[in-house]
């Protein structure tokens, strides 16, 4: 069986930010106990108010249709319902060999879109950075992902120990000569810089 990874990014209606990250909360501990939980950690936008992100890895596709018809998920959708404006969940499948699943202080959500026809070209370009990445200090995750149901769209998945070291990070030439790079490839980039709630 082959492991899912889903990013779920959340946006409250106005004024509902702290309920809606309240409510999620609060199915956090249930999920990690299901069976085929491999990870599953609750962040929040600070520079964003009212933006959660559920960032999972489930051991197959069974495990997470398992959960999502869970009596703690079927209690979150209920009570969350009136308080969402809108939802961004993907399932993605990663582009080489995962990293560890370590969580830190600071996790990006990155989801770049590659311009029709670049698809291939900016998948290889976004992966020749992850080796290096992963060396470096701080680094304590950097997956590349794709939704398999639009493979224009790819993700990056990371952990940093601080975000100093996220900004040293995109300091480096590597990151920079990669970004001139992918001028040409990327359509559209939205990036999350989320804490852990």
């Amino acid at each position: 069986m082959t492991q899912v990874v889903l990013a779920a990014l959340f946006t409250a209606r106005h004024g509902c930010g702290a309920a809606l990250e309240a409510e999620a909360a609060r199915i956090v501990g249930p999920t990690r106990a299901e069976p085929g939980c491999l990870r599953y950690e609750l962040h929040r936008d600070p520079g964003n108010p009212g933006v959660i992100a559920y960032l999972e890895t489930w051991a197959d596709a069974g495990a997470l249709e398992a959960h999502r018809r869970s009596p703690h998920v079927q209690a979150w959708r209920a009570a969350a319902a009136d308080l969402i404006a809108s939802r961004d969940v993907r399932t993605l499948e990663p582009l080489g060999m995962p990293g560890p699943m370590a969580a830190g202080p600071l996790a990006v959500l990155a989801f770049v879109t590659a311009r029709p026809g670049c698809e291939a070209a900016l998948a290889a370009e976004l992966g020749s950075m992850v080796p290096p990445t992963r060396l470096e200090p701080g680094c304590l995750r950097y997956d590349l992902h794709r939704d398999p149901a639009n493979p224009a769209s790819l993700a990056f998945l990371e952990s940093w120990e601080s975000r100093g070291a996220l900004a040293a990070h995109m300091a480096t030439p590597a990151f920079r000569a990669s970004r001139d790079r992918q001028k040409d490839l990327v359509e559209a980039v939205e990036i999350h810089v989320l804490e852990p709630v």
